[in-house]
């Protein structure tokens, strides 16, 4: 399988699994939505007009739902429960993405170093350490592990990933990647609530969210993040776009890579023949002297 092609599949990896996490959430919104209109035809059902209530029964609906900080038996709202599960979503799209850049990035490692020769790529990538070995699953495994003892972090893998297809996208594209993935930090490291150095991350700019109607709001320091469908759907959107435009690149740069290829091979052919030619003189000269 081509370089390309290996990328080609795992994007479609990665979007049928970000497909599969949104399809979750929208499947958890129907049962939360059913359950809380269950609830609330029950409710209506047992304080409906002449139900009887014992004399001495003096406790109101009201004071009988209000719960305290410490009350084992707290029941989440609805809204509580959704926002649990905004969360959840996106973390797993930003980490279905941090495996696809991983991924991408091995591929790309093995693909320069088993077969171009174009250049000390691995030393200028950190991976000083890499030697090329015969089999697929080993080089794999020998990437792996030289990107394990190198620590490429989300940031480095991202950016080194970047340059190794040099994939070019809108300066929007690249902001707005940047903010989904300081979001999932956010809630990650800080209970959803945005710091200074998150601000600082972002371009010393407020985070612009979309809420359930589709609106972008600023949010700034101090400020917690409320996640909604639609800010779920945009991130589903960049991941799209982004990695599109990633495997895009892989099929030009192996395109260039091959045809550069195919000239080293003329090139190399060219001297063997030259090679070839220059001993067969030398024999018929040797056989001339003697």
């Amino acid at each position: 399988m081509t370089c390309s092609a290996k990328i080609k599949e795992l994007r479609k990896q990665l979007l049928e699994k970000c497909d599969y996490a949104i399809n979750r959430l929208e499947a958890a919104k129907e049962r939360v939505t059913f359950a809380s209109n269950n609830k609330k035809d029950t409710t209506t059902s047992t304080s409906s007009p002449g139900a009887d209530k014992s004399e001495g029964d003096t406790t109101t609906n009201t004071s009988l739902e209000k719960k305290s900080e410490s009350d084992t038996n707290y029941e989440f709202t609805d809204s509580e429960i959704m926002d649990s599960f905004m969360e959840l979503t996106h973390g797993v799209l930003i980490q279905e993405w941090e495996h696809f850049l991983y991924n991408i990035f091995v591929e790309g490692i093995i693909y320069y170093v088993r077969g171009y020769d174009l250049g000390d790529i691995t030393h200028k990538l950190g991976l000083k350490n890499l030697k090329p070995t015969l089999g697929i699953v080993e080089m794999r495994k020998s990437v792996s592990a030289e990107i394990e003892r190198s620590h490429l972090g989300y940031e480095r893998l991202f950016d080194q990933s970047r340059k190794l297809f040099k994939v070019k996208v809108s300066e929007l594209l690249q902001e707005e990647m940047n903010q989904q993935v300081l979001i999932r930090h956010i809630f990650q490291h800080n209970g959803g609530e945005i710091r200074s150095r998150d601000i600082k991350k972002n371009g010393n700019k407020a985070f612009l969210i979309l809420d359930n109607k589709g609106k972008s709001h600023p949010y700034g320091k101090g400020k917690e993040i409320p996640l909604s469908g639609p800010e779920i759907r945009k991130l589903y959107t960049v991941i799209e776009e982004y990695s599109e435009a990633v495997q895009i690149q892989a099929e030009k740069t192996q395109h260039i890579t091959s045809s550069l290829s195919h000239l080293a091979t003329a090139k190399l052919l060219s001297q063997t023949h030259a090679g070839e030619a220059h001993n067969r003189r030398e024999k018929a000269k040797e056989k001339v002297f003697f």
